[in-house]
């Protein structure tokens, strides 16, 4: 499905509504971020590599709050390679 350019908050909104099944953003920092301090994210599937930069940039928004996520499962892959699967917090499961 392609999109025009716009606002990708409300654009991410109308995917959702009319889409069945999930939705991926892959490569973008600066999309994901924006999704998550929006609050349109539901779920998240971040693979880590064994490697250590020293600095970068981080996933999340800064300010998010940390629990946002719930972790369901974390897998190991060889070399090292961890996927972690986590759901969005609701108010109910942060307290």
């Amino acid at each position: 499905m392609a999109e025009a350019a716009g606002d990708a908050v409300e654009t991410i909104r109308r995917i959702k509504s009319a889409t069945d099944g999930d939705i991926v953003v892959w490569g973008s920092l600066t999309l994901a971020e924006t999704f998550l301090a929006a609050g349109v994210v539901d779920s998240v599937r971040l693979v880590v590599m064994p490697i250590a930069i020293g600095a970068g940039r981080g996933v999340f928004p800064s300010g998010q709050d940390p629990n946002v996520l719930n972790l369901q499962s974390a897998t190991v892959y060889d070399q090292g390679l961890v996927e972690l699967y986590g759901i969005r917090a609701t108010r109910v499961d942060r307290l």
